[in-house]
């Protein structure tokens, strides 16, 4: 039986690894300080101010909240990464993988 990948036609997106700098840039050119965001997501002032400071990572709804109240885009799309499979060969390994990179 043939496996499907899962995978296949889905469009995969990560969080952007600027997401303290775009986070805080929109923040201030809307003129709104942490607790004025923070009161206007319904979250706490520590929250914004961890963000910020890249000291934590948001969660999805977290992200769905900055982006609509800052009118940004914290997510990119993330390319695809092709491995080359070698016919008869044995199975890749962790170690084949970075050696492809």
């Amino acid at each position: 039986m043939r496996t499907r990948d899962v995978f296949k036609g889905a469009s995969a997106e990560a969080l952007a690894a600027d997401y303290p700098i775009r986070i805080r840039s929109a923040r201030e050119k809307m003129n709104l300080s942490q607790k004025e965001l923070a009161a206007s997501i319904n979250e706490k002032w520590s929250i914004i101010n961890k963000l910020e400071a890249g000291d934590m990572r948001p969660s999805d709804s977290l992200v769905s909240k900055l982006e609509r109240a800052l009118d940004i885009k914290l997510r990119e799309k993330v390319e695809e990464v092709h491995i080359k499979k070698q016919d008869g060969a044995q199975a890749m390994t962790l170690a084949d993988l970075l050696k492809e990179e």
